[in-house]
């Protein structure tokens, strides 16, 4: 799943099958939308977030190795957080009611 924002292309998510890997549709996929991009006038194609891409060990340094094969490179970014938004609500809640 790809998306198009502002000035990039956004790669979301994808999957496949291991039996077919050797067919290798995964590039040409990924391919097809970097060629949009640049037909297009999209500046980057992001394949966003990879985990653990200095452990050569972890089981999802392959993805890290997927994505580094476009000759891309990696930017650090802020990472996720979790907000917590019960608590939140029932405030915003009581300040709406005081403010009435």
């Amino acid at each position: 799943m790809f998306m198009l924002y502002g000035d990039e292309t956004i790669y979301l998510f994808s999957g496949s099958y291991d039996e077919l890997n050797e067919f290798g549709g995964q590039y040409l996929i990924q391919w097809n939308v970097i060629k949009y991009a640049i037909n297009n006038g999209y500046r980057r194609h992001n394949f966003f977030g990879i985990m653990n891409y200095r452990d050569k060990n972890d089981k999802d340094y392959g993805i890290y190795l997927f994505k580094r094969g476009f000759n891309g490179y990696v930017e650090e970014l802020v990472g996720e957080y979790t907000i917590y938004t019960k608590g939140l609500v029932s405030f915003i809640y009581k300040l709406k009611s005081k403010v009435r």
